[in-house]
């Protein structure tokens, strides 16, 4: 009874509540939303080539921030809101626009729920 249980880890779902913790939004895509992204993306050399191969390497990147301390935490991507939001702040469909959406996802949600 006085031991504390260590929380095991890996999904980003299962992260402290704390509202002072840094969060980091990841874009998460469901296979056609992946494929959708990546078929209009400026950089597709910088996606893996197959949906599959994506998820492996996001998943290691979540654990990679998890252990920097950091919660990370998937924020879904629907590939024609994207490609709106690209076209109405005169952004591309690149990498750096990508991690810049998912954050904006991930501030929206967190003004959300304060509200």
């Amino acid at each position: 009874m006085g031991r504390k249980q260590k929380k095991e880890t890996g999904s980003g779902a299962e992260y402290g509540n704390n509202p002072k913790q840094v969060r980091i939004g990841v874009a998460w895509y469901t296979s056609e939303q992946w494929r959708s992204v990546r078929d209009s993306a400026a950089d597709p050399e910088k996606l893996e080539a197959t949906y599959e191969e994506w998820v492996t390497v996001a998943e290691d990147a979540l654990k990679q921030i998890a252990e920097a301390g950091v919660i990370p935490e998937k924020v879904f991507v629907d590939a024609k809101e994207f490609c709106k939001w690209c076209r109405s702040s005169g952004r591309t469909n690149e990498a750096s626009t990508r991690a810049q959406y998912a954050s904006v996802l991930l501030r929206d949600k967190y003004q959300e729920d304060s509200n």
